[in-house]
């Protein structure tokens, strides 16, 4: 297996894990206000898959995010992707809508690392904003690592209304 088939495995994975956090939270749960200071289960889902599109595609590659190259905010009735919805600012969006550019999000990477050879996962990318920038390969560990963790904090949110996080 080489990094590229591995970088596709973690991703799938953490994919998976999101997906199987999301597959049964009822309807009533998706947008209520946790106690503390989290967000709501399905606008932590939403952020995890925003910013996977903004780290992939325009971080890594230079590219539109998939949000903004689909036309995604006037389809879903939000002016800003969902990487930039921050604490209060979680308005529900209908999910079903929403799932057309998860999949779109998660395709689009998929392509992206089975692109990648040996060498691209060395190269250096500048992290906007920053005084500092990362390999290829760090950034794309953050992204798995970043939607696995939104995975346990869905599940752990389910726990909190009284479900069960994971079927595992």
């Amino acid at each position: 297996m080489d990094a590229s088939e591995a970088f596709l495995t973690l991703l799938r994975d953490s994919h998976s894990m999101l997906n199987t956090a999301m597959a049964d939270v009822p309807k009533e749960q998706l947008w209520r206000q946790p106690p503390g200071n989290s967000n709501p289960i399905a606008a932590v889902y939403c952020h995890a898959v925003g910013v996977e599109d903004l780290y992939v595609q325009q971080v890594l590659q230079g590219k539109p995010t998939v949000w903004e190259a689909g036309g995604w905010g006037a389809k879903l009735g939000r002016e800003r992707p969902p990487n930039e919805w921050g604490a209060g600012e979680a308005q529900p969006i209908d999910l079903d809508a929403f799932l057309p550019y998860r999949r779109a999000v998660y395709s689009a990477s998929e392509l992206f690392i089975a692109s990648l050879g040996p060498a691209d996962f060395e190269r250096a990318v500048q992290f906007p904003g920053r005084d500092w920038s990362m390999t290829v390969a760090q950034l794309l560990t953050l992204v798995v690592s970043h939607g696995t963790a939104h995975a346990g904090e869905v599940a752990a949110l389910k726990g909190v209304y009284g479900g069960k996080g994971l079927p595992y």
